[in-house]
């Protein structure tokens, strides 16, 4: 869910085209990366002080860190990405 809904909003409001200068693509990356693991480990972290993981309450939360992820990797980091000039504007999409 989290990766449908980050790739529609990308195509509309932060689409990017992948080419550019190396320095930018390995600003992406390390930015992207970083972001996943904040994301990632913060929520692992503090839902882990919520809720067992193995319990009803514990999959929603991971359901929550999955999409999470997924809308940082398919929707803001691409807007940031933009923001930072590390990416040029693509093709909006019409979907």
């Amino acid at each position: 869910m989290g990766a449908a809904s980050g790739y529609l909003l990308m195509g509309r409001l932060a689409p990017f085209k992948t080419s550019g200068s190396l320095a930018q693509k390995i600003g992406r990356y390390f930015l992207g990366i970083a972001g996943l693991i904040i994301i990632w480990k913060g929520l692992d972290s503090l839902f882990g002080l919520v809720a067992p993981e193995e319990s009803l309450f514990g999959y929603f939360l991971r359901y929550i860190r999955y999409g999470a992820t997924a809308i940082w990797a398919t929707f803001l980091a691409p807007l940031i990405f933009l923001r930072l000039k590390l990416a040029k504007a693509g093709r909006r999409t019409v979907i």
